[in-house]
């Protein structure tokens, strides 16, 4: 969704109501990665967006993690939007295991191993014109990416992961673009992922998000636990399906690297194919290293932990599903039977 922004008469706490209406809007859509995309958005307005964001006396850092933000000072876009977390928990342990793995199988050294850094979530600044003067920069957030600790050696991460949940293709193609061209090839690959979530039935009246209505609170630990146990995820979350592509920069622009990778095959695939291999070269992570050393990256892995998510978005469809219904009836307004978060 797009609107058009324009200051407000009054700075007290602005950029704390931007951040407040971006939350308040991305956790009340019904899809399960909404976008929010403001126009009209000048430098210093971002940066005031990020003093909402990186203060802590008017949102918490768990809020902060909730939103993804990507600005183009060229368009004056800021787009925000919300990877599942339990999608992007399944990310993490993915690289964060994958790593230790080839540590443990002695593909990489334990110096080398020493040497990289897996983050997530962080902003990076990539310069879009060049100037003498300070100029504004591209604000963008990785899902993911696996860099060096000492960065005086590569000052941009060496591997990107961009991770797009039943959203345009187009859009996260073009982060693809920016972070291999604006980097001035700093970024050596870009891994896209693309995972989407395939229709589900309609919500039935007896769903068991109901079978407990007489709790009292939301904060009850045995509550989320008899949900979590309990709730046919089938009700809640469609089935999965995702792929990833690696890019590179040449001479031409960006390119491909070989063929699509399957990871979790589309419902309409019968058999389904197996998930594939991401494939890196040593000097992909590692500069300094001379061999010809090939990383793989077990794409069935990550394809088990999406799966095994799923309970995890159901879960906090319920949970968002129950809070509706309270606000409403706290407010006494009439809830809509086909509302479903």
């Amino acid at each position: 969704m797009s609107f058009s922004h324009s200051r407000p008469s009054s700075w007290r706490s602005w950029e704390q109501e931007l951040v407040g209406c971006a939350l308040h809007y991305i956790n009340t859509r019904t899809s399960e990665t909404p976008r929010l995309l403001l126009t009209n958005f000048s430098w210093e307005d971002f940066d005031d967006f990020k003093d909402g964001l990186n203060n802590p006396y008017k949102i918490s850092a768990k809020d902060a993690d909730t939103l993804r933000f990507d600005y183009n000072p060229e368009t004056l876009t800021l787009r925000i939007s919300s990877v599942p977390e339990a999608a992007h928990t399944e990310l993490e342990d993915f690289l964060t295991t994958t790593l230790m793995d080839l540590r443990h199988a002695n593909i990489i050294t334990k110096a080398e191993q020493e040497q990289l850094h897996i983050g997530f979530s962080r902003e990076f600044s990539l310069p879009y014109r060049e100037t003498t003067r300070k100029a504004p920069a591209f604000a963008k957030q990785p899902d993911a990416f696996i860099g060096l600790k000492d960065r005086s050696k590569c000052f941009f991460p060496r591997v990107i992961f961009e991770v797009d949940f039943s959203q345009s293709y187009e859009e996260v193609l073009d982060d693809t673009r920016q972070w291999l061209v604006r980097s001035a090839g700093g970024v050596r690959l870009v891994v896209l992922i693309y995972i989407e979530e395939h229709p589900i039935p309609a919500l039935r009246d007896d769903d068991d998000d109901d079978q407990h209505s007489d709790d009292s609170t939301d904060s009850d630990v045995a509550m989320y636990q008899r949900f979590y146990n309990s709730c046919n995820v089938d009700n809640h979350v469609g089935p999965l399906s995702a792929f990833a592509e690696l890019y590179r920069l040449g001479g031409a622009g960006i390119y491909r690297v070989g063929a699509r990778i399957n990871i979790i095959s589309p419902p309409s695939v019968s058999p389904p194919a197996p998930a594939g291999q991401i494939q890196l070269s040593i000097t992909d992570l590692l500069p300094d290293v001379v061999d010809n050393r090939v990383i793989d990256f077990d794409l069935a892995v990550f394809a088990r932990g999406l799966q095994h998510s799923r309970r995890d978005m159901a879960l906090s469809r319920i949970l968002r599903r129950r809070r509706a219904r309270r606000r409403a009836a706290a407010s006494n307004k009439a809830v809509d039977a086909d509302y479903q978060p």
